[in-house]
Parts: C-alpha cells; structure tokens; sequence
C-alpha cells in the first residue's frame, strides 16, 4: 500500500461509512459466536490499528503486519502486542489463538501466496478456534482504488471457500457484503475503466448527510446477515472454524 494511503486511513477509519459500517456487521456476527470477552485474538494485518481497537471488546488482541508505516499508526493507538511480520510467516506457537481476523488483507501484493498465509492462520488457531476473513469480492469490481492499495485478487465464494477448506477449515458462514451497493459501485468501476483519471482512493471524506445514509444501508445489512447471506456484493466474509 502507498505510505500516505496509511495515513489517510487513519483520519478517516473512524467515523467513515465503510469502515464503520463493516464493523457494525463483524461485531453483529461475532456476538452470535462469543459471549465473553477472554478470547486471545490476532488480527492478521492489523494495519493502523482501529480493528485491534474494536476487537478488545472480545478479548486479549495482538497484531502482526509486515508494514512498518502501518505499525507506527497501531502504536499511536497504543497497542503493544504488535509486531512487524507478514502473515505467511507467523511468528507464533502453533494453537495460541482463539480467533484469527484478516481484514482486506489477502488479496494484497504484499502477500505472495494466500493459500500459504490461510495455512498459517490454522496453525495459529486453537482446537475449535476460528478465523473471520473479510475480502474484496468479484474481479470485475477491481478499479483505480485496488492500484492505490496495491490490490491484486479479487474473490469469489467458490474461490474462499475451497482455500479454507483445503487448509483444514469447516465453514461456518460465507456470504457476500455490500449487497445493495453492489451496482452502483459496478456503474463507477465501468466508468473508471473508459476514463483517463489517474489511480484514485476510495476513502475520501464525505458530507454528513451521505456518509449516515451509506453507514445505515450497511447498518441494514447486519440484522439481515445474521440468519441470511447475500447471493452478491461488493466484498465477502467467511467464518470458519478448526475442528481437530
């Protein structure tokens, strides 16, 4: 990811729509997992840090990233258990976690093998421990925003889950997000693509009034996720767990 991109993250992850609202819809999934909050958490690729912030409600949060520039954020958010690695090599003993996240992380440059990393997280899981992957979805949908962030795959449902379930993983839920967004954002990628504008971020500030209408479709979204899954959208999420 480009060095400013870490920053502008940081400015706005708090109070942005999507950032807000994919927390709104991973808290909302995880209360239906966890009652307690003594978990012992990683999050793979923690970045600037705002997950590791809203994870502690559930546990115990350690971080791992292979970013320098993106630890120095997690720090002025005064998270200690961090560290500087990539997620292909984890520097944990095998079985210490009893949830692993990985958030808009795999499908990174970065990251030179995801079938590897998803192995790794295994590894790092307890007995019974699960992993919660969030990712960009569909590869017609890749535009100016994954060249600034240094994306280079895009799934689909199929693809995750037979990389998780290859690594060991029982799939507990998998759906797509971003359902009712999806075709709007089809519409500004299909115009990116014709366009001569140079590689742009997505995460811009937004007015007041369109920034609580997007968070509240996503709002939306969490109630449904709870017993459904949506069938497309602009990004995926899977939970699953180790059963050995």
């Amino acid at each position: 990811m480009e060095k400013d991109h870490y920053r502008l993250i940081y400015q706005q992850e708090e109070n942005h729509w999507w950032y807000k609202g994919m927390w709104v819809i991973t808290e909302s999934l995880l209360d239906q997992y966890y009652k307690d909050n003594n978990l012992n958490i990683l999050d793979a690729g923690c970045g600037t840090g705002i997950n590791l912030t809203k994870l502690s409600k559930f546990g115990k949060t350690f971080g791992v990233d292979f970013s320098e520039e993106a630890l120095k954020y997690s720090k002025e958010r005064n998270h200690k258990r961090i560290c500087n690695s990539s997620i292909e090599f984890l520097p944990f003993k095998n079985a210490s976690f009893d949830l692993v996240t990985s958030f808009e992380v795999l499908y990174h440059s970065g990251v030179k093998d995801d079938e590897r990393a998803i192995k790794q997280f295994y590894a790092a899981c307890k007995k019974n421990g699960r992993v919660l992957i969030r990712v960009p979805a569909f590869k017609i949908l890749f535009g100016k925003h994954d060249l600034v962030v240094h994306g280079i795959r895009r799934y689909r449902k199929n693809e995750l889950k037979d990389i998780l379930t290859r690594a060991g993983f029982e799939i507990e839920k998998i759906s797509y997000l971003d359902f009712f967004l999806f075709f709007p954002a089809l519409v500004i990628r299909l115009i990116q693509r014709i366009s001569k504008s140079e590689k742009e971020s997505d995460i811009k500030p937004t007015n007041n009034l369109l920034n609580n209408i997007l968070y509240y479709i996503l709002k939306f979204e969490s109630y449904y996720l709870r017993k459904f899954n949506f069938p497309f959208g602009i990004s995926l999420l899977c939970i699953a767990r180790k059963t050995d």
